[in-house]
């Protein structure tokens, strides 16, 4: 019913009320202007609650608006994340395959070097017989008994024998000595040894052996036998420790192998070496073959670990550091361990260097 039909049926009921003599006529006036103005007032009453009701309406549209741009746009940010990941991790296994095919190659000339330096190809034109074993696979090398019973070739073009007594010396299966103490330098004879001396053949033995028990043996086996034969009086490696993850502060590595070796073994370490790389990147030595992950990476830790220190040095405890923040580090290690090995080399990282004083940390 519009308002026109309202104000008819009100002059009828007025007309009514003034036929039957219901109201005066002289109050008719007043009882007509009574209902008109409720009329009014209802309808402005209407009018407010239609408005006020409009901007609430208003009011939540723009805000169920606003979270659904929020949420689309945290849709997009996750997608990009997910994406950024993925290609982040189809990174590390590139440069993980990269890196094996490396360590292959490398352990395929190691292996090389270490047949030639060894002599275990010594061809028979030398006039030398090389024992093998029962199974034709290990070669024999001649151990000296007395170093004064060595003499020279009496005669190499017929094939006699090299040393005046025979019982001067005597052969080693290559296969058993590796199980065994070295006690005595180990030398091959060959055509361009007639005229060496006794100091040249111990230190061309020397450096055989040395090289025989970096290639073949490698870190443990060689310290093994550095304490097993300490234990028995005797004197068994030429090698000096290159790496010694136990004693930080006066070593020099001497390569980035040994860097990354070391990287796989002494979590300390790697915290230590991205606090490094932190510092390097504060202070503008930026590296222009990192990622923009990486460095966002390094950053975040490097806060972490150093925990507002003023120099930047390690303050946080590897029991303070989550597993998941140590595989990080040691990742960052082994990637950059060139630039790593640079900075701890070229001595002019204080906290990161030869004769530094790096903490060792308890892992308890």
């Amino acid at each position: 019913m519009d308002s026109a039909s309202k104000r008819t049926s009100i002059a009828e009921a007025l007309s009514i009320f003034k036929e039957k003599h219901v109201v005066k006529e002289e109050h008719y006036s007043f009882v007509q202007r009574t209902p008109m103005k409720c009329e009014k007032k209802i309808k402005e009453r209407n009018r407010n609650m239609e408005k006020t009701y409009n901007m609430i309406i208003e009011d939540h549209h723009k805000y169920y608006k606003k979270d659904n741009d929020l949420l689309s746009e945290r849709i997009k940010e996750i997608e990009n994340a997910t994406s950024e990941s993925v290609a982040c991790y189809a990174e590390k296994l590139r440069e993980l395959r990269d890196e094996v095919s490396l360590m292959v190659e490398n352990q395929r000339k190691n292996d090389e070097d270490l047949e030639v330096e060894t002599g275990l190809q010594v061809t028979g034109a030398t006039g030398v017989n090389n024992v093998e074993s029962t199974q034709g696979e290990d070669r024999a090398i001649v151990l000296f008994d007395d170093p004064k019973l060595v003499g020279t070739s009496t005669g190499n073009s017929s094939g006699e024998s090299r040393l005046k007594d025979p019982s001067a010396c005597k052969a080693l299966v290559l296969s058993e000595a590796l199980d065994k103490p070295e006690t005595k330098p180990v030398c091959v004879m060959n055509d361009c040894d007639d005229e060496l001396t006794l100091t040249e053949i111990a230190h061309a033995s020397k450096t055989r052996g040395q090289k025989k028990e970096v290639h073949g043996k490698g870190y443990s086996n060689s310290t093994r036998k550095r304490k097993r034969s300490m234990n028995e009086g005797q004197i068994t490696s030429f090698i000096p420790e290159l790496v010694n993850p136990g004693n930080k502060s006066g070593i020099e590595w001497m390569s980035e192998d040994d860097f990354c070796s070391t990287f796989y073994t002494d979590v300390e370490l790697c915290l230590n070496a991205v606090c490094a790389l932190y510092r390097q990147q504060i202070s503008g030595n930026k590296f222009s073959s990192m990622s923009k992950i990486d460095k966002n990476r390094i950053t975040a830790l490097g806060v972490f670990l150093c925990r507002d220190d003023p120099e930047n040095k390690l303050k946080r405890t590897i029991s303070e550091v989550g597993p998941e923040d140590l595989c990080i580090c040691k990742t960052l290690a082994i990637r950059y361990s060139r630039q790593i090995c640079r900075i701890y080399n070229s001595k002019k990282e204080q906290l990161f260097c030869v004769g530094a004083a790096i903490r060792k940390l308890s892992s308890s």
